[in-house]
This record gives C-alpha cells, structure tokens and sequence, in this order.
C-alpha cells in the first residue's frame, strides 16, 4: 500500500480508530430508490427472456451486430420498451442486409428493411411467416423513427386506443414481439443458402 492509500484510510477513521460511515450522496440515493422500485418487474422481464433465448446458444456475428442484439435484451429488461424495438429492429436490419450481401444483393441489402424483406420475398429467402413478422415490427418502428401523422395506424396512441390498452402495456407487447422475431431471424434456415 502506497502512502496516499494509507493517508486516505487514516483520514476516514474517527478519534478512537472507528471507520467514519461514508454518507450517500443524492445521486446515489436516487439510484437505489430506482433499484428498488423497479427490481420485481426487471427480475420478470428477465425470466420471460430466459425462455425464449437459452442461454447455451452461440452466434457468430460481427461486433456491431453482437452489441445490437445484447443491448436489445438489456434494453428490455431495464423497460425500456421503444430502444428494445428499435434495436431488434436494427438487428434484424443487419442480420438480413449481411445475409443478402453474401447472396449478391448488395443493393437490396442497403436499401433499408422494408427493401431487405421484400427482396428476400420476391426470392424465397426466408419463410414468409418470418418475413411478415419482420415487416410488423419495422411498422410498429417507424413512428418512432420517421413523423408520421397522429392519426397513422401504427402511431403509439392510435393502437393504445384501438386496442383500449395502456401505450405501457402495448409497448411491452411490441417489445416482446421484436425480441422473439430477432431471435427467430438469429436463428432461422434460410432458403438459397
């Protein structure tokens, strides 16, 4: 131990050798409020993820792709509903985009995920089940990504109220649904292999 080091321990004792109780600041007091508050519902969203993605499962990705998909599942388990979708989202992008550009898709693969599934369609790429779900998801992203008008179909409120669910409720479901879809094009046999 150096001589600040113990010059600091030193500091930090009172008049009879106690260790002086370091007090919480504000920002660390509001953390904790936050943990405690939120722990339950991040322990669920954590076991409902355990279920869909095992945890023996390997993927070789590039590292873009490996922070998406990790960041998505993370983003999800803190609640944050919006950034899980569009991470799946952008995930899903990649994951496509790279599987077209092998094939010789260079174009249709940069041409966003709209173009990405449509070309993957219109060449029997990936069971259109699949394709359907990916397309779902990049609707229920776009209000988030591109302005749309309040009234757009797949605006949040728009669906909350078409729905009489609370936009909470509908964004967990929505969040749930771009987790299981990224998971299942992660995971998918593609055609033309």
């Amino acid at each position: 131990m150096d001589n600040l080091q113990r010059s600091e321990e030193i500091k930090q004792k009172d008049l009879f050798g106690i260790r002086a109780r370091k007090r919480k600041g504000r920002l660390e007091k509001m953390l904790e409020k936050y943990d405690r508050e939120t722990i339950l519902g991040r322990i669920e969203r954590l076991r409902w993820l355990e279920k869909v993605f095992p945890n023996y499962y390997g993927y070789l990705m590039s590292p873009e792709m490996h922070f998406i998909f990790t960041e998505a599942k993370m983003a999800f388990i803190n609640g944050q509903y919006i950034s899980t979708v569009l991470l799946a989202t952008s995930f899903i992008e990649h994951w496509l985009g790279s599987h077209l550009q092998s094939k010789g898709f260079v174009n249709e693969s940069e041409g966003g995920l709209s173009a990405i599934v449509d070309c993957m369609r219109e060449h029997n790429m990936l069971h259109v089940y699949l394709l359907d779900k990916v397309d779902e998801i990049r609707k229920t992203r776009n209000p988030f990504v591109h302005l749309k008008q309040y009234k757009h179909k797949y605006n949040l409120t728009e669906r909350a109220i078409s729905e009489l669910r609370n936009p909470d409720d509908v964004m967990g479901d929505d969040a749930k649904n771009a987790l299981s879809t990224m998971y299942a094009v992660a995971t998918a046999k593609y055609y033309l292999s």
